[in-house]
């Protein structure tokens, strides 16, 4: 593995001509749509962590299969208290589930329609995933009503896609549970590795492991939160770590699609 995207040009749909984007898919690319969200990751890191990590696994995952990158869908569910701090913070921008779910149904309908059959969402936002899971199981029951069977769509959280072992050994104890991890070690690891220059590790907030209780209120609880709007410590954060999480996740995210669409996206399975 490369430990970083190193180029755009050859797997950003963006970056392409849509004859050059027509044949990649005629010759059977895979075309990857990063899903993220616009939302706080503390004092120490930028609003667009979650679309900033799903496209760059996406563009490493490309360098490995035949794939085109789509751009990232840059807007998620609304933030979660007990995982992603809650929607009370400035910059912090969701959707509701019906809107993100039609409009990636939309994406998905668009893709298709212009000929691509191997669609994989890379999801990096917690809270995105049944509603992503909706936009999937609409698109596929439209393109089957209009006889498009062969279109197969792939839906995989890039950051389940490591072994948590390598948390473990590098850090030892909590957090050790990636849903209550927001802006802690994992996601500043990353960020560290990938856009070191983005992160701020003097606003890095020293607390404990934030714990919640079991269930949740609504009205939400704003005070559950800590004013920063992390949930955890990021001190034993490191580029090294980031590096090894992210060539775990990319190699994760090539497996998936070598399973499902065959090597290099031949749909030979």
């Amino acid at each position: 593995m490369t430990g970083r995207p190193t180029s755009r040009g050859a797997s950003s749909m963006a970056h392409l001509s849509w004859p050059a984007y027509a044949e990649r898919i005629a010759n059977g690319a895979v075309v990857l749509i990063p899903v993220g969200a616009l939302e706080q990751h503390g004092r120490h890191l930028p609003l667009g962590v979650d679309f900033m990590l799903a496209e760059a696994v996406a563009l490493a995952t490309a360098e490995h299969v035949d794939a085109v990158v789509a751009p990232p869908f840059v807007y998620g569910y609304k933030s979660q208290l007990r995982t992603g701090g809650g929607p009370q913070f400035a910059g912090t921008v969701g959707l509701d589930g019906h809107s993100l779910s039609s409009a990636i149904t939309d994406v998905l309908r668009g893709l298709a329609r212009g000929g691509a059959d191997k669609l994989a969402i890379v999801d990096g936002h917690y809270e995105n995933q049944m509603f992503l899971t909706e936009a999937c199981d609409l698109a596929i029951r439209e393109f089957r009503q209009s006889g498009r069977d062969g279109v197969k769509i792939v839906q995989a959280r890039y950051f389940e896609q490591f072994d948590e072992a390598i948390l473990k050994r590098h850090v030892g104890g909590p957090p050790l549970d990636l849903a209550y991890e927001h802006a802690g070690v994992f996601e500043t690891s990353l960020f560290l590795h990938l856009f070191g220059d983005l992160v701020d590790m003097d606003a890095a907030p020293e607390q404990a492991f934030k714990e919640f209780p079991s269930y949740d209120c609504h009205p939400p609880h704003d005070d559950w939160v800590p004013a920063t709007g992390a949930l955890s410590d990021p001190h034993r954060a490191t580029a090294a770590l980031g590096r090894e999480i992210f060539d775990a996740c990319v190699q994760g995210m090539v497996r998936i699609l070598e399973t499902e669409f065959g090597p290099e996206g031949d749909g030979s399975n």
